[in-house]
């Protein structure tokens, strides 16, 4: 297990998390807190590098995700959409291995640009805005070598995400914040 590692993978991402979009409309409307989560997909690329003593692996993973729609909130008087366009963790893993397989735990730090968007003033215009927001990740995974340059592997991690506030304003000039809050994410 001992050397630099590169590869690609899929991701299904399930996102738990509600928002507040009253400051959006000024106090005049009832949006207190309407769900917003779903399951999405991604795929990206990792890097790393592990070290094996005896039957102990230790390392560390970098990853990249591109994904896309999350969650969406269809209700007329919300028509509201959460992407996912960017989730990157930066983790240290540990484990033990058995001949080829690798049964291990990661840990690290996590980030992810989240777009908010939805229909915003008389008109109804599509407005959105991105925002990064940061956290920590844990989770763990198992990884079987097929040859000396081909693995495969299976990894759960829990993500947690700061906070993010989004400002929507349409061409008019009408519109506000909304504020989404990231209960997790797997």
């Amino acid at each position: 297990w001992t050397g630099f590692n590169v590869g690609v993978y899929g991701a299904a991402l399930a996102l738990d998390g509600h928002y507040d979009a009253t400051p959006l409309c000024g106090g005049a409307c009832v949006i207190l807190d309407p769900e917003m989560s779903g399951i999405g997909y991604g795929f990206g690329a990792r890097a790393g590098f592990d070290y094996q003593w005896d039957s102990f692996v230790w390392g560390i993973q970098g990853d990249w995700t591109f994904g896309g729609e999350i969650a969406t909130n269809d209700d007329p008087s919300e028509a509201t959409y959460l992407d996912v366009n960017h989730l990157a963790t930066l983790r240290a893993r540990a484990g033990f291995a058995q001949d080829n397989t690798l049964i291990y735990v990661t840990g690290g730090v996590a980030m992810a640009e989240m777009e908010f968007g939805g229909l915003v003033g008389p008109a109804s215009e599509d407005v959105s805005d991105a925002q990064w927001t940061y956290g920590w990740t844990i989770g763990g995974g198992i990884e079987h070598a097929f040859s000396e340059s081909l693995t495969a592997s299976l990894e759960y991690l829990y993500i947690d995400l700061d906070d993010t506030e989004h400002t929507l304003i349409d061409s008019g000039g009408i519109g506000g914040t909304v504020n989404m809050m990231y209960n997790d994410m797997h």
